[in-house]
């Protein structure tokens, strides 16, 4: 998958041992979702630039721009938590989304969009997990902008 990904221009070549892994992070949760190595271009999202990131308008306007608050303040709420894995952001957006008296689901929705720019891919708190505090904190930021 590295071949169509230094030749999308995603990577560079050869590739750091640090993207190294986090390519493999993403294989990983895809998993079935790859059926060929090109498909890996369907992720492409994990190496673009925060600042860079589209979102699909569909997707914004369905699961962002509803609740601007609610995704403020899981921000907020992100932006405390200390070990960002996928079991630690699933549990306290679970905690979270019941304080709020709403569902897991249209939250983790919310999140995915605004962290990725479109509506669909592997599990949302795997995909915050690998693209880390920061990178979230700020694609969230971008997306309220919005």
């Amino acid at each position: 998958m590295l071949p169509f990904l230094i030749k999308a221009g995603f990577v560079p070549d050869p590739v750091p041992d640090e993207l190294r892994s986090v390519v493999t992070q993403i294989v990983t949760e895809a998993g079935p979702r790859l059926v060929v190595a090109g498909d890996i271009l369907d992720y492409a999202d994990f190496f673009v630039a925060d600042d860079q990131l589209p979102y699909e308008p569909k997707a914004v306007e369905k699961h962002i721009r509803k609740s601007p608050d609610l995704l403020k303040k899981a921000q907020a709420l992100l932006a405390d938590i200390m070990t960002f894995d996928a079991a630690t952001l699933k549990s306290a957006i679970d905690t979270f989304a019941q304080a709020e008296e709403t569902k897991l689901g249209p939250v983790s929705q919310m999140l995915r969009v605004a962290v990725t720019g479109k509506d669909v891919g592997f599990g949302t708190f795997e995909t915050m997990a690998i693209l880390g505090k920061e990178r979230c904190l700020k694609r969230i930021e971008k997306a309220l902008a919005m």
